[in-house]
């Protein structure tokens, strides 16, 4: 397991940014691939997705399963994909950087299990690395053009 950190500094404020991040509605349609999002419930959430390996690509069905956390600045999640061939983990953390700014932090980790993990496993850094920033800078976009 490898969980790989990626951050970034945003131009909005503190208490909206905490809201919107907590609204996992709000910045899973930002992962790349995305195909569709449906609620299940206030904690759980199924996403459509392409899913790149290289040059393989996959359509994937992955379930988010968000912990209830108490501090306002953390979500926290895990998620599978419905055959538990794809499974991880993830945070995203914001804190306050500036009077007029917040840095959020992205934190991931992906596992491959079943016959062909162990030839697409050294391209997990490159997809943690294409989630967090399309994460990171969608929301950039969407946070600092919400205001």
């Amino acid at each position: 397991m490898s969980l790989n950190h990626y951050s970034i500094t945003i131009n909005a404020p503190f208490n909206n940014s905490c809201e919107r991040i907590k609204e996992p509605s709000f910045w899973l349609t930002f992962l790349p691939g995305f195909d569709q999002l449906t609620s299940i419930s206030e904690s759980i959430y199924l996403i459509d997705l392409y899913l790149s390996l290289g040059p393989v690509s996959r359509k994937a069905l992955l379930t988010f399963k968000f912990k209830p956390e108490t501090k306002m600045t953390d979500v926290l999640f895990t998620f599978s994909s419905s055959n538990k061939s794809v499974s991880g983990l993830g945070q995203l953390t914001i804190s306050q950087y500036s009077e007029n700014a917040i840095q959020l932090k992205v934190s991931l980790d992906l596992q491959l299990k079943g016959k062909k993990s162990l030839l697409l496993t050294p391209l997990l850094p490159s997809v943690k690395e294409s989630w967090a920033k399309n994460i990171l800078n969608q929301v950039k976009f969407s946070l600092e053009n919400e205001q």
